[in-house]
């Protein structure tokens, strides 16, 4: 039954995946703004995600009472302040680097030939 469940999932993903590399933006939804920030800086969440966990179980369960509802409220808000140290991250350590990868290639583009001793290209 795991196999027919599987296989259930590896179509619908398939699916998925011919219809948003076709062009299609599914409606509109992936050029929401929300989205897209959230995938340009998903690299980021992915790092700090272990941090977040360590945090939230570093949480005392004497101040928490264990109740769905409040554990889904810290996790939420555990996510939003992720998400936003991983916008900053994202902003001002790896953006930088892409950008300056981008101008060597510029740079290399437009690189002035060599020339010899008088003047003349090679």
């Amino acid at each position: 039954s795991n196999a027919f469940w599987y296989l259930v999932f590896l179509c619908c993903l398939t699916a998925i995946f011919f219809v948003v590399s076709s062009g299609n933006s599914l409606l509109g939804m992936l050029e929401n703004k929300t989205l897209m920030s959230i995938g340009e800086v998903s690299y980021s969440l992915y790092l700090i995600h272990g941090v977040v966990l360590y945090f939230i179980k570093q949480i005392p369960l004497s101040m928490v009472p264990h109740n769905m509802v409040v554990y889904t409220l810290i996790s939420t808000l555990f996510f939003v302040l992720s998400f936003y140290v991983a916008k900053m991250t994202y902003l001002y350590v790896e953006k930088p680097f892409i950008g300056s990868s981008n101008k060597k290639k510029v740079a290399a583009e437009v690189a002035p030939t060599k020339q010899d001793r008088t003047g003349n290209p090679y």
